[in-house]
């Protein structure tokens, strides 16, 4: 009667354990909610493209696989990035997919220790798994779709109950080898130790306890090294944006979001082919990576403002204004897209009223847009005024003499990148 009574104290600590753990989640949802002013957030399908597959059974395969992965990520963190999104975990798209095997595993491992948890009263083995899967459960993908495939910064609290788990499990090893010599001993403790007899066994030699601890101790500051070391490392790779999304680039390439923001690296050191080389990739493996698009374009167009022959600046402006279409026709309310088109517009094509329009739509999309604001008000208001008024309207430079240049740019019919250029650094 009274072994039922402590099952029963256990199920009721899980039960309270689990209560004020979903507890928690809701109220931090509410709150994430309330900071979104009551709309959850949208993302797109190469944010969390197994989550959001359209195949109902690479949805179900996929997902059920990530627990999986997420166990890897805790028993060998070898392979970790900063980002886990586009291409890292490709999709689990049928049966015979041998990533279900390890998925099948997984669940299995999880259902026998929770079983013998509960059946041995085991509150500690308990507590760790509650531990270890409530955080994950408003990351599941369950209830509704998140932004991610995996993100380590998930598996904080998960690695608590990890490691009081394994503290544990090294607990009971040392308990058995320490109740191995004894026989008896043995069978009261663990149930299931056997006396193991060697033929030959000489006085002096190491009995098979004391080596199953000294196993016990090599494996445990070996793994404990490895981990520190793995920490050393990675510690190294978050120190700079170069050290970061070079290390990505080495863990997942195949992850388009860590060639794009390894393109935008290239391009704020100077170097644009291999930010070119970069963003093409980006694209290549997510088509309709429209700020990938936008990027590229933007390189393109600014090669053109440099040393070309016509037809070689002609080819960089055409394909410049394709990537800023591709990137309007996959997100329509680009901004800088539209602002980028209206330059080509009023550099290469002469079609000041399509640059307008464009403009406005910059606007009107985001009204703190100063670039857009500035040729706008260039092209409507100042290149309509008179001489003498534009001349008055000009600041006065260090030598106290108007900037002819600017005056200059006011009579052009049409314009350059150079006099843009001029047109933005006006105060």
């Amino acid at each position: 009667m009274s072994t039922i009574e402590f099952d029963f104290s256990v199920f009721v600590f899980s039960l309270k354990t689990a209560f004020f753990g979903i507890l928690q989640i809701i109220a931090l949802t509410l709150w994430r909610v309330s900071i979104l002013n009551g709309q959850l957030p949208t993302f797109s399908d190469q944010d969390n493209p197994l989550a959001l597959s359209h195949h109902f059974l690479t949805r179900v395969l996929s997902l059920l696989y990530l627990p999986a992965v997420n166990m890897g990520l805790l028993l060998a963190p070898v392979s970790l990035s900063y980002d886990w999104q586009t291409g890292s975990i490709p999709a689990v798209v049928t049966w015979s997919d041998g990533r279900n095997a390890l998925s099948l595993l997984f669940y299995i491992c999880v259902a026998l220790v929770a079983v013998v948890a509960f059946n041995r009263t085991n509150k500690i083995v308990i507590w760790s798994l509650l531990v270890m899967t409530i955080p994950m459960v408003p990351c599941s993908n369950l209830f509704y779709a998140v932004g991610f495939v995996v993100a380590e910064r998930l598996l904080y609290m998960p690695s608590l109950g990890f490691c009081l788990l394994v503290g544990h499990g090294l607990d009971n090893l040392l308990i058995i080898s320490e109740s191995a010599g004894d026989v008896n001993q043995g069978m009261a403790r663990a149930g299931y130790i056997q006396k193991i007899k060697r033929s030959g066994r000489t006085e002096g030699e190491l009995c098979w306890p004391r080596l199953m601890r000294r196993l016990i101790f090599i494996s445990t500051v070996v793994t404990a090294t490895s981990l520190l070391t793995k920490t050393l490392i990675r510690n190294e790779e978050w120190s700079s944006r170069k050290t970061l999304f070079s290390s990505g680039l080495r863990t997942m390439p195949n992850n388009a979001k860590i060639h794009y923001n390894y393109a935008n690296l290239q391009r704020d050191l100077g170097d644009w082919d291999q930010a070119m080389l970069h963003y093409r990739r980006a694209i290549q493996l997510w088509p309709s990576y429209s700020s990938a698009h936008n990027n590229l374009g933007t390189l393109l167009l600014g090669r053109s403002a440099g040393p070309a022959t016509d037809i070689e600046r002609k080819k960089l402006v055409d394909e410049a204004e394709r990537h800023f279409l591709q990137a309007l026709a996959v997100h329509f309310r680009h901004v800088h897209a539209r602002y980028n088109l209206a330059v080509i517009n009023i550099c290469y094509r002469h079609n000041l009223d399509e640059a307008i329009s464009l403009l406005i739509e910059c606007l009107s999309l985001d009204a703190k847009h100063k670039p857009a604001r500035k040729l706008l008000n260039f092209l409507t208001i100042d290149r309509n005024r008179s001489p003498a008024s534009v001349q008055g309207s000009h600041q006065v430079n260090e030598t106290g003499s108007t900037d002819k240049r600017s005056d200059d740019l006011y009579k052009k019919t049409s314009l350059t990148m150079n006099d843009l250029l001029l047109i933005l650094l006006e105060n």
